[in-house]
C-alpha cells in the first residue's frame, strides 16, 4: 500500500503493482481527475482511512510513519507530512 498525492507518484506506483491511496493535495488540485481514475482510493484527510493488517485496524493521521514503525508492521516512507507505504 502507497500513500500519495502527486499524479506521476501515483501512476509510478500504479505501474509496480502497489495498491493506492491517493491524498488530496492543494497543489494536485488540477490533476484530481486523473487521480480518482487511477488510484485506488482517494481521501481528503488522513484520518479517513483505515488500514486492516494482521486483523488490526489501524486509523491514519500525521503520526502514522512513527506509529506503525514502533508496531513493527512494515512502513516506509517520507513521514514529514504523515505519507507512508505499507509493505
Amino acid at each position: 500500500m502507497v500513500f500519495e498525492d502527486a499524479y506521476y507518484a501515483i501512476k509510478t506506483a500504479k505501474k509496480a503493482g502497489f495498491y493506492v491511496v491517493a491524498m488530496a493535495d492543494e497543489t494536485a488540485r488540477e490533476d484530481e481527475a486523473d487521480i480518482l481514475r487511477v488510484a485506488d482510493e482517494f481521501h481528503e484527510e488522513y484520518s479517513d482511512v483505515q488500514i486492516e493488517k494482521d486483523g488490526r485496524r489501524l486509523s491514519v493521521d500525521k503520526d502514522v510513519y512513527r506509529r506503525f514503525r514502533s508496531e513493527k508492521i512494515g512502513i516506509g516512507g517520507s513521514g514529514e507530512r504523515g505519507e507512508a507505504s505499507v509493505r
